[in-house]
Order: C-alpha cells, then structure tokens, then sequence
C-alpha cells in the first residue's frame, strides 16, 4: 500500500469534449481502450451551455467557485451553488447550463458505471490538531485545494491531514 500524491505539475489542462470550454485533469484510470474507467477534474465554466455527453459515465459535480448554475435536461432541474449538495447525475443525459452571475469552477468526479461507484464529501478540517483520513474502500482520493494537492489511497493506507482550518474533498470508490 502506497499513498500517492499529485500537484498541480501533475494535472493536465484540457478542452472539454464538446469544446465548450477547458478543464484540469486531476487524475484519470484508463481501461484498455484508453477510455477512461475513473476520472477526477476541475471545470472552467464560462458561459452558457450544454455539458459533454458521457454514455456509460456516472458523474458527481459539486461547484467549488462562483455563484453556481442551474441546470436543466430532461429528468433534471437544479441550480448547483455554494454549499448545495453534490450532483449525481448520468453523464449521457442531455443537460443544459446556465451560469448565475458569471464564470464558476467546479470539481467532476466521473466513474465508468460497469467498473465502480463513487461518492463524494466535503470534509471541513478545523483546528490545529491532526485528523487521520483512512481509506475503508478500494480507493480514497482527498483533495486540497487550497493547496492544490491531490492524495490517492489504497484500502487499508492512512494519511494525517495537519493544520490549519481548510475544507478536503473526499472521493470514496469502490470497485464493483
């Protein structure tokens, strides 16, 4: 069991499928065919639009920076913003943004349907006393995003968050 880390020299800026825009890859598990089984990213969104079609893909979105969007498809009408709770939705369902009062980022946590289930938590650390995270499924990724530093654990590993008051997403996968 190893824990890794990653900075953002780790990560990779992109467009997004549709071109609509650009996102940070955080990390990503290809399969075989150099799709991907697990993809963790980070969103520009700077105008108004449809999101890219991912069939096969559960995605949980959750808005890190800006006053959020609403959302619309056919079984969805939301607005995400600050402090809502994380979106899960299918990444092939035809969904529409609309940004609320300009640009925002938000985090994606995106998992091929056949390979795992992921869940997502925002986890706000207080204090100056260490906490330990410990990963009780197949993966646990917690990122920092003050810091801008990505941990992946196996099962079983344990890393000691120390410092400061900051909120940590915590990603929890398990492989089907």
């Amino acid at each position: 069991m190893t824990i890794q880390k990653f900075t953002q020299k780790d990560f990779n800026e992109m467009p997004w499928k549709n071109g609509g825009g650009v996102t940070t890859e955080l990390f990503r598990l290809n399969d075989s065919d150099n799709s991907f089984h697990f993809r963790l990213s980070m969103a520009s969104v700077s105008s108004d639009g449809p999101f890219s079609s991912f069939p096969g893909i559960d995605r949980i979105l959750l808005l890190l920076e800006g006053s959020g969007f609403h959302l619309e498809g056919p079984a969805l009408k939301t607005s995400l913003k600050k402090g809502t709770p994380p979106l899960y939705f299918k990444g092939e369902d035809p969904i529409n943004c609309t940004l609320i009062n300009g640009p925002c980022i938000d985090f994606n946590v995106m998992t091929a349907r056949h390979y795992a289930k992921s869940t997502i938590l925002v986890e706000n650390v207080s204090g100056n006393a260490p906490i330990i995270l410990r990963a009780e499924c197949d993966f646990r990724f917690i990122y920092d995003k003050e810091a801008q530093e990505l941990y992946k654990l196996d099962l079983g590993d344990e890393l000691v968050i120390e410092g400061k008051t900051k909120p940590l997403i915590i990603i929890d996968v398990t492989i089907l």
